[in-house]
């Protein structure tokens, strides 16, 4: 019985997919690079494109169309080969990721974000990897601006944030006294205590990454979502759909994890809550 639930256990998904039209998109930028086809990438672009560089090494603060048509034609004729990797989505028509090109054995990682409109990317914005939370603030701005919800975002905006680079006594102020964590999951901690939880999790505020990757579901202050928690080696201790709830202060007052395969209880306890 032992080695058979080891073998269950041990066939689950090690993460979830995150895509949407915007994060497609970015996927046939890619391609159309790397099958030498710039006529592919203009066909992708709004009329009002612009490319925003926030990188410390850059030529300019933003591009145009045309100065992006030029560069993949430059990157084109220097056979360079790219890769990306959707990081979070935001509706279809938002996307934050990782691009790396690379010119023979040399290559170079950004975090990219990409805004449709219509279906054609209107703005991309490019980051250093160690500005990584400023492409995630900026992706949420956007979706605040397109109707996503405020309050959560302003909460989980500065959870992660305390998570990433905070203190202890940080968490503290985005927790609710009454706070509740459940585990659902089979390997889970069941339920904690504000104080038992802030205490499970302490020792990695500081060093640990926690995105929401995808949204699904919003109601009042309650908010359904896929998200991972990962230390700073990059071990994942959190990689699925949870359930989160807000105070009128703005604080975390419930926080539900689940596994792969149980998004129906969760999207039960999202209706329920």
């Amino acid at each position: 019985e032992a080695r058979r639930r080891f073998a269950e256990i041990n066939e689950r998904p090690v993460a979830h997919e995150v895509s949407n039209t915007a994060s497609g998109t970015m996927e046939r930028f890619a391609v159309a690079v790397n099958d030498g086809d710039v006529d592919r990438f203009v066909a992708m672009m709004h009329t009002e494109y612009v490319h925003d560089l926030h990188q410390r090494l850059r030529v300019a603060d933003r591009m145009t169309r045309d100065d992006a048509i030029e560069l993949t034609r430059t990157m084109i004729a220097g056979n360079a080969h790219v890769a990306c990797e959707t990081i979070a989505v935001r509706g279809e028509d938002l996307a934050v990721g990782r691009i790396v090109t690379g010119f023979g054995d040399d290559h170079v990682t950004l975090i990219y974000l990409l805004e449709l409109h219509d279906g054609l990317i209107r703005r991309a914005a490019t980051f250093d990897t160690d500005r990584f939370h400023d492409a995630l603030d900026e992706l949420d701005r956007l979706w605040v601006e397109r109707g996503g919800p405020a309050e959560f975002c302003e909460v989980l905006g500065r959870f992660r944030h305390v998570v990433a680079d905070g203190t202890v006594g940080e968490l503290r102020e985005v927790i609710a006294d009454d706070f509740v964590a459940v585990d659902h999951r089979p390997l889970g901690l069941g339920t904690r205590t504000r104080e038992s939880w802030i205490e499970s999790i302490g020792e990695f505020v500081g060093e640990a990454t926690t995105i929401i990757t995808t949204s699904e579901m919003v109601a009042d202050r309650v908010h359904l979502y896929r998200g991972t928690f990962a230390l700073g080696d990059g071990t994942v201790l959190v990689d699925g759909p949870a359930v989160m709830t807000i105070d009128d202060r703005r604080r975390l007052t419930r926080m539900e994890l689940f596994d792969h395969d149980q998004s129906e209880d969760a999207r039960h306890h999202f209706e329920e809550l």
